[in-house]
């Protein structure tokens, strides 16, 4: 006796709004969402608030407004190791510049 089989086609269902890793900018998510969605833990939440994450707080509820993340994500660096928009990571000229225009403005003795 044979089996009829046939072949089946597994299709992606759509990115809908609670899929893991989907941030939408007019979204605000907890602490413990946002974690969620990207598949982080503790010590990556804090790594990017280090590195500018806007926080927001709901009483004692952290919250990241789904435009703030966004932003934070397009002055990172293309790839590891790389500087991003957001002047972490800024080259020793970039900082140098920077030092020389604060200088300059009066805000610091030399």
């Amino acid at each position: 006796m044979g089996t009829n089989r046939t072949k089946r086609t597994i299709r992606p269902k759509p990115a809908g709004i609670d899929s893991p890793g989907v941030i939408h900018r007019d979204a605000v998510y907890t602490k413990l969402e946002f974690m969620r969605r990207l598949g982080i833990d503790e010590d990556a939440w804090k790594g990017m608030r280090r590195r500018g994450l806007k926080v927001r707080y709901d009483g004692k509820r952290a919250c990241v407004l789904g435009s703030e993340y966004l932003d934070y994500l397009a002055g990172c660096p293309d790839k590891p190791g790389g500087r991003g928009e957001s002047g972490i990571g800024r080259s020793p000229e970039r900082h140098n510049e920077q030092l020389g225009q604060f200088i300059e403005g009066g805000k610091l003795q030399a």
